[in-house]
């Protein structure tokens, strides 16, 4: 049989160096997921001209695998606050956007509408919207936010600003 004699303080001290390597992984590995997990704001814009028929399709972005974003804030209107433009928006979040603005809008898709009668009464766009933690998600993979206006005027510029949260997950394959 094999006679080892182990010092008990080197025991003691190869458990400490241990304990210590166990503490560092563990605080390491907590703060790549903080990092992963948290949110940061993303402010998307885009723009579009009206068709003949008063319509536009304002494609702003589209979700990145390992995302998520929450939609906390949009604005649709004419290029500037001071524009007044006719016309209603609807906002869509769609696996992939229409082909063109005569291409039919599925129910499904959309997430929020104004009702705006237009300039002449005084309620046209443009229009805001907020929306709370979990009010509007957008996943990953490659779900788009697109805000679609229509009864606008021929010719007319509009553009949509949306502002969301994004979450980088730390697992992509995970949704939450």
């Amino acid at each position: 049989m094999l006679d080892l004699e182990i010092d008990a303080d080197l025991l003691l001290r190869i458990g400490d160096a241990l304990d210590a390597v166990v503490k560092e992984t563990t605080s390491t590995r907590r703060a790549i997921q903080d990092s992963t997990t948290r949110a940061n704001t993303y402010k998307m814009v885009g723009s579009a001209t009206a068709d003949t028929a008063g319509n536009a399709l304002i494609v702003l972005d589209s979700c990145p695998q390992g995302q998520r974003w929450v939609v906390r804030e949009v604005v649709v209107g004419g290029v500037t606050w001071a524009t007044t433009a006719a016309g209603n928006a609807l906002l869509l979040v769609t696996s992939s956007p229409p082909a063109n603005v005569d291409a039919p809008i599925s129910l499904v898709n959309v997430e929020d509408a104004t009702n705006n009668p237009g300039a002449g009464a005084g309620t046209g766009l443009p229009s805001i919207a907020f929306y709370d933690e979990g009010d509007m998600i957008v996943l990953a993979p490659n779900e788009w936010l697109c805000v679609y206006v229509y009864g606008g005027t021929s010719t007319q510029v509009y553009m949509a600003t949306a502002r969301v949260d994004r979450h980088f997950l730390a697992d992509p394959r995970r949704l939450d």
